[in-house]
């Protein structure tokens, strides 16, 4: 004996939940973007605050000694261990070139002379301060402005979403409308066709 065979038919994916679906993947890759920037920081926070530190700090501070520009830089210190060593400036290291050209290494930024002293170490963290003070004053504006655009596109997504139901609603009633209307208009006609059939059946008769 042969078993029916059942066709399976694959209804399409109504396109509001396909669109919630997506959104719901990209929120959750960005949940988890974020939980783990989180978690490296957090793990790492002596190396994410020296390195963000040197991404806001000038690359280099003049300043005049007996008349003569002297210029310091400043760069990473790849001999640096976070974890062992608290000390912010040792990240970084400070140098000058003196008047033949030689590379002259500081402690931490220290600069002495017999006509000058000045600690430009500390200047170039005063100035990463201001700098990342900047920014986040303008990350702050900025992600306002942003959550206001999010906002507004939420609400006119939901909007057009509602309306499309809506639309959609109207739809399915106008064409129940029409359906009743054909349906009524069905049994007029059958009732008028069984008047005309009852008429000549009774024609029929009296002759």
């Amino acid at each position: 004996m042969e078993e029916n065979k059942k066709t399976e038919i694959k209804l399409p994916m109504d396109k509001t939940k396909k669109k919630w679906i997506i959104f719901g993947i990209v929120f959750a890759v960005i949940i988890a973007a974020v939980s783990g920037t989180l978690a490296y920081v957090y793990s790492n926070q002596n190396a994410v605050a020296s390195n963000l530190l040197y991404v806001f700090m000038p690359k280099s501070i003049t300043f005049k000694d007996n008349g003569n520009d002297v210029t310091m830089y400043v760069e990473k210190n790849k001999d640096y261990k976070p974890g062992s060593d608290s000390m912010a400036l040792n990240a970084y290291k400070f140098y000058y070139f003196d008047k033949d050209g030689k590379r002259v290494d500081t402690f931490q930024g220290h600069y002495e002379t017999p006509t000058r002293k000045c600690e430009t170490g500390l200047g170039f963290l005063v100035k990463a301060k201001q700098n990342l003070d900047t920014f986040m004053n303008f990350l702050k504006i900025a992600l306002i402005a942003a959550a206001v655009i999010i906002l507004v596109l939420l609400i006119l997504l939901w909007y057009k979403l509602w309306n499309k139901k809506m639309d959609e609603k109207e739809a399915l009633q106008q064409q129940e409308i029409e359906r009743d209307a054909e349906r009524q208009r069905y049994l007029d006609r059958q009732r008028v066709e069984n008047s005309l059939s009852e008429k000549k059946q009774k024609k029929g008769k009296k002759r």
